[in-house]
């Protein structure tokens, strides 16, 4: 069976957010268990197709102006498309039988052209990461803009039963979560020694000059207005949270709640020993995110790396002092991967605090490491991951005394801390490694080739919630 995968990605490189890392592991897996699989780019160089695909994001995530698609719109969309379906590259892979698989809005644009072209001759899966559990005007807007597109397609692959927009679910849909590889580069085991090795190549921590003998990495970590090794890691306990520099992500919230903390430590304290109200006055926050210049499929990241740059300029020094905002050089793949493994691994907890999240790859991240890990209460797709008290904490991200809160408990109790850590690991091991998702895609890819793909499954939510109650 030959599988072509079209990732959504911008025409430099194939690097940038969780999907994009997924798939590299995906297409490896696929290949090493008997497929023909391979993945492909999104090429173009019209910076609008990356507004708009950035305000189609944004809309299915329920946020933006009040402002409907136009023509225009619709016009860089399909010939974006069109450009990348009728490319010499994509003709040349591309034959009857094959099954193409489109991950995310971005490329559906490709899908008018490919049925021209192929007829029904290949089969179109549509995976979409992303949605809401809820309807509103961009909402709707959104998947009115893409319903032609979707229309087309002969199975959609959705990772909540609450994403699948109304038109899909009376036509062909699978219900699919994320998954991360144990043996790639951020997730591989880390001996302490690795550790400190990888923080002294990025430039994170000094080593002793008699007995460095590691190269350190060519493009380094850096830290906004101050000197990365003045965080104090692996030595000073750390609260990270490693995401795209994205509004979603709700990083000025959590600086909020982490202010509230800090600023009153005597309130968030009562009945803690000496060496836990210590622990609270020297914990400091690691806000990392990639190089906001090198992600192009991102117009907005540099503007809101900037809004928060500001954010934090404004705060007290005793303040800043106890927070550290760290872009992450993105030349390097592997390197990338090994800062974040290091990171996560010298992390008390792993705080992810987005508004809107369509899984949440940084929380299985660290459930896999057995690092516990504070979640959004309103991201779906970190509901779909932790369940409250048990494999960590959810918070309301936009209610800074709660996050204050719920933070300085979990800090406090080490054991409780332990009892989250080690029921992540089970649960990220069960339910969200790559090979379950492998055996899932096989399923769908089955039932395309059989029926056309025209039956709805929404078993794994279901065996999940069966799990959950046992």
């Amino acid at each position: 069976m030959s599988l072509r995968v079209v990732l959504r990605q911008g025409n430099v490189k194939a690097v940038g957010g969780g999907v994009a890392e997924m798939l590299s592991r995906v297409t490896r897996t696929m290949n090493q268990t008997g497929f023909n699989a391979s993945w492909m780019t999104l090429n173009t160089e019209d910076e609008r197709f990356f507004v708009l695909t950035k305000k189609i994001h944004n809309y299915i995530h329920g946020t933006g102006p009040d402002v409907d698609f136009s023509d225009q719109d619709r016009e860089v969309y399909e010939s974006v498309g069109r450009e990348n379906a009728e490319s010499e590259v994509f003709q040349k892979e591309i034959s009857n039988g094959d099954i193409i698989v489109l991950h995310d809005p971005q490329p559906l644009g490709m899908v008018i052209p490919i049925r021209e072209k192929f007829g029904s001759g290949v089969k179109i899966i549509f995976r979409c990461h992303i949605g809401l559990d809820e309807h509103n005007f961009q909402t709707i807007c959104a998947w009115t803009f893409l319903k032609p597109y979707i229309s087309q397609v002969d199975h959609c692959i959705f990772t909540s039963p609450e994403y699948v927009p109304s038109f899909v679910k009376n036509v062909k849909c699978t219900i699919m979560y994320p998954s991360l590889s144990p043996f790639n580069p951020k997730n591989q085991e880390l001996s302490t020694g690795e550790i400190l090795n990888i923080l002294i190549q990025s430039g994170l921590t000094k080593g002793d000059d008699r007995f460095e003998w590691k190269v350190p990495f060519e493009h380094q970590v850096k830290c906004l207005f101050k000197d990365p090794m003045s965080v104090g890691i692996p030595f000073s306990p750390i609260v990270t949270q490693i995401s795209r520099w994205d509004r979603l992500k709700g990083w000025i919230p959590l600086i909020k709640g982490w202010v509230e903390m800090k600023k009153n430590i005597h309130k968030y304290s009562v009945g803690a020993s000496e060496e836990g109200k210590n622990l609270l006055r020297n914990v400091k926050l690691v806000l990392a995110g990639p190089n906001p210049e090198a992600i192009q499929d991102d117009p907005e990241g540099l503007q809101v790396f900037e809004e928060l740059t500001v954010y934090f300029a404004d705060l007290e020094p005793d303040l800043q002092d106890t927070i550290a905002i760290l872009s992450l050089p993105m030349n390097n793949v592997t390197q990338n991967a090994l800062i974040v493994n290091a990171l996560q691994r010298c992390s008390l907890v792993v705080f992810q605090n987005s508004l809107r999240e369509g899984f949440g790859l940084t929380c299985t991240e660290a459930m896999f490491k057995r690092i516990p890990v504070i979640g959004s209460r309103q991201a779906v797709g970190i509901r779909l991951q932790i369940r409250d008290r048990i494999d960590g904490r959810l918070v309301n991200v936009q209610d800074s005394l709660e996050i204050a809160q719920v933070l300085a408990e979990v800090l406090l109790d080490e054991k409780q801390r332990l009892m989250f850590g080690v029921n992540a690991e089970k649960r990220a091991i069960d339910n969200f490694l790559v090979y379950k998702q492998i055996e899932k895609y096989s399923e769908v890819f089955q039932k395309v080739l059989n029926n056309g793909g025209n039956e709805q499954n929404y078993s794994d939510q279901e065996d999940d919630n069966d799990n959950d109650s046992d």
